[in-house]
Order: structure tokens, then sequence, then C-alpha cells
């Protein structure tokens, strides 16, 4: 409508919109919503971690430094269904 008018007035330079992008509402929330649920565990940890006695348990502590340093290195764990697949 304002761009409709601009054309029609034959003024020379473009009219002042309060921005070029429209953002909603409710993207907002979403998007706020969901900042500190961003980052999300991969199952091995888990799987280590499964109750708040685990966090106590020394060899459960060392698992979970290796599943880390797994996942940090880029180690992948993959299961192939059949031999044919590898």
């Amino acid at each position: 409508m304002i761009l409709e008018s601009w054309k029609q007035s034959g003024a020379k330079t473009k009219p002042k919109l309060k921005s070029d992008h429209r953002v909603f509402q409710s993207v907002v929330a979403g998007f706020r919503k969901k900042l500190c649920q961003r980052m999300e565990l991969p199952a091995d940890v888990k799987n280590i971690m499964r109750k708040p006695v685990d966090e106590s348990n020394w060899t459960k502590i060392e698992a979970l430094r290796n599943a880390v340093i797994e996942n940090l290195q880029g180690l992948t764990h993959v299961e192939l269904e059949t031999a044919t697949l590898a």
C-alpha cells in the first residue's frame, strides 16, 4: 500500500519503512525459549549418567571422560546390520 502510493506520487526517494523484514512475536518467543536448550547430549553420555548416584562413581566418571574425548575427537560409533554394508 505504501509502495503503491509512492509510485503514484512520483517521488524520487523510496518511503521510509520501520524495517525491511518483519519478525513475528511467536517466532521471537520460540527462539528465546530455546536459548538454553540448544545443546543436546550424545546418547553414549546419556547412557553412562543415568542416576545422581553415578556422579560419585569413579568408574562411571572415567567412562564419561572417555566418551567426551571420543566425541571431541570426532569418533563415531556405527552399527552395521549386515556384513555387506561394511
